[in-house]
């Protein structure tokens, strides 16, 4: 059985940030045209990795109970904390992840999202399956980035798609070059 696609799906803004230095995303309001197909993305999706600052954001926006957007989640983290039902910490390697995730929740695409720190071990496991990056209108002239420092070096990509909304934001899919 082939493991599940990561996808690796969230905002930058267009000088590739995906939050203030403080982690704000206020930035990102006025562009919900750019969520209208959000239903059919998390309706291929099985479960949510996400780095733990995300989470704590989630958290304390109201969602999280019972698993980010209902699905099975689990938190990258080596801080403790008593996740609720439907939610589990995880401090190992992405592939290993990956096996865990096949075990508790088999079906459905993995959504990895978070900062570079949640979403590097995965890129450079050569685990990212497709970058779906939606370009909000925006240079915020600095903050958290995007893509931090990573030893994967150049890794080719190929287009599989463009869309670009009304409010300016255009999303971005593309795949790494090699086989699945």
């Amino acid at each position: 059985m082939p493991r599940p696609r990561v996808r690796v799906a969230l905002a930058s803004s267009l000088d590739g940030y995906i939050a203030t230095a403080d982690g704000g995303v206020a930035w990102l309001e006025g562009h919900d045209d750019a969520m209208e197909d959000f239903g059919t993305f998390l309706s291929r999706v099985g479960s949510v990795v996400m780095g733990r600052a995300t989470w704590d954001f989630a958290a304390s926006m109201g969602q999280g109970g019972g698993g980010y957007a209902g699905k099975p989640t689990w938190v990258l983290t080596s801080r403790p904390f008593d996740p609720p039902p439907g939610v589990r910490t995880f401090e190992g390697g992405a592939a290993e992840l990956l096996r865990e995730i096949e075990e508790v929740a088999p079906g459905g695409d993995v959504w990895l999202m978070g900062g570079g720190r949640a979403i590097r071990p995965f890129h450079e496991a050569g685990l990212v399956d497709t970058w779906e990056i939606s370009v909000i209108p925006t240079v915020l002239g600095g903050g958290i980035p995007l893509f931090p420092p990573t030893t994967r070096g150049e890794e080719p990509l190929t287009l599989l798609g463009t869309r670009t909304f009304k409010s300016g934001v255009v999303e971005l899919r593309y795949a790494p070059r090699r086989a699945r």
